[in-house]
């Protein structure tokens, strides 16, 4: 299943990609939130902040999803500094990787701490963001937690 929250006027966004549903196709909701938040807040004053949480046990995309996703964040307005959150060290291999093979506008962080990839989104941001926090809450709220620790608490 899939969730996302936007707060525009901050230029956050916080994805889940969680158990349950329709897990092959989460992806194309996914995708098009990416593009729609990239595109609300192309010419911004801030980069977008990108969180992406993936839930334990939930498939890597197959290789025709891969390919969306790539094209889509080749897009020009897809500049985001971009978090990704994940247990999965294949995943977060895989996502590494996939900055290497092609030139990429934006700058990722793949790890498995939810508190370290907000602490590195706001290093790159060069200021609080206390709505990551808020938008995780909500976002983990939509659906069961199947993560093995509870959700980190809203700063602020």
């Amino acid at each position: 299943m899939y969730y996302s929250e936007f707060n525009q006027a901050r230029a956050v966004l916080v994805c889940r990609i969680a158990r349950g549903g329709d897990e092959e196709n989460d992806f194309g909701p996914h995708i098009e939130r990416l593009v729609s938040a990239a595109e609300a807040t192309h010419g911004g004053a801030a980069r977008l902040a990108l969180l992406i949480l993936i839930d334990p046990g939930h498939p890597l995309p197959n290789s025709v999803w891969r390919r969306r996703v790539a094209e889509a964040t080749s897009n020009a307005h897809f500049k985001p500094f971009f978090a990704v959150v994940t247990d999965n060290p294949l995943a977060r291999g895989m996502l590494t990787a996939l900055s290497w093979l092609r030139p990429q506008r934006f700058e990722a962080h793949v790890g498995p701490s939810e508190e370290r990839s907000v602490a590195w989104l706001e290093a790159k941001r060069q200021e609080r963001l206390p709505e990551l926090g808020f938008l995780l809450e909500r976002v983990m709220r939509k659906a069961p937690d199947r993560r093995s620790k509870p959700p980190m608490a809203a700063a602020g």
